[in-house]
C-alpha cells in the first residue's frame, strides 16, 4: 500500500513539473507573429474596417497570462480625411490564469500607450462611428422600447469577479 502512494505521488510531482516546463517553454517556440494575419482578418471582419498590427506580438503563460502587441491601428471608413479612427502604440495585459476557471478575473496589469481616437464628420454628414462592428442581417438597430435587450438566462455579467491591479492609459 505504501508504494502504491509513493508512486502515486512521485507521478504527480512529474505531471506537475511536465505542466510548468511545457508552460514556461510553449512561448519559446509558438510564433505569433505567424498568426497576426489571422488575426487581423477576424478583427477587420468583426469591425468591418482595415485592422492592422504593424508591431510584434508577445505571450507570456507564467506568472502570469500575459499578451503585448504594439503598433495597432483600426482604420477609417472611405470618405473620410484621416487614415485611422483609432490608434495604438502599444498595449499589455497580464492576468492570473487559475482563477479564470472559477469565471473569477483578476488582472495584474493593463497598459495601453499611445492611444488615438480621431472622430471626424464626412461632407455628407456621416460620422466614422457609424458602421464600426457589423449589424446582424435582420436585426433592429435600436430596441423595441427604448430598453436593452436582457440575456435569455436573465443572468447579468457571465463573470464572478473581476480585480485590476495596474491600470495605466
Amino acid at each position: 500500500m505504501k508504494k502504491a502512494i509513493k508512486w502515486f505521488l512521485i507521478a504527480g510531482a512529474g505531471a506537475v513539473v511536465l505542466i510548468v516546463i511545457a508552460i514556461l517553454i510553449v512561448p519559446m517556440f509558438v510564433d505569433l507573429q505567424e498568426y497576426k494575419p489571422k488575426i487581423e482578418k477576424a478583427v477587420s471582419e468583426a469591425a468591418g474596417r482595415p485592422f492592422s498590427i504593424e508591431g510584434e506580438i508577445d505571450l507570456s503563460l507564467f506568472p502570469w497570462v500575459g499578451f503585448s502587441a504594439a503598433d495597432i491601428h483600426m482604420g477609417n471608413p472611405p470618405g473620410f480625411q484621416e487614415k485611422d479612427f483609432a490608434s495604438v502604440k502599444s498595449i499589455e495585459v497580464r492576468v492570473k490564469l487559475i482563477p479564470l476557471i472559477a469565471k473569477n478575473i483578476q488582472v495584474k496589469q493593463f497598459v495601453v500607450v499611445g492611444p488615438r481616437v480621431a472622430i471626424e464628420k464626412s461632407k455628407s454628414g456621416r460620422t466614422n462611428l457609424e458602421g464600426l462592428g457589423k449589424q446582424p442581417k435582420g436585426s433592429p438597430t435600436k430596441p423595441e422600447g427604448g430598453k436593452a435587450p436582457e440575456s435569455e438566462s436573465g443572468e447579468g455579467m457571465p463573470i464572478k469577479g473581476l480585480a485590476v491591479g495596474n491600470f495605466a492609459v
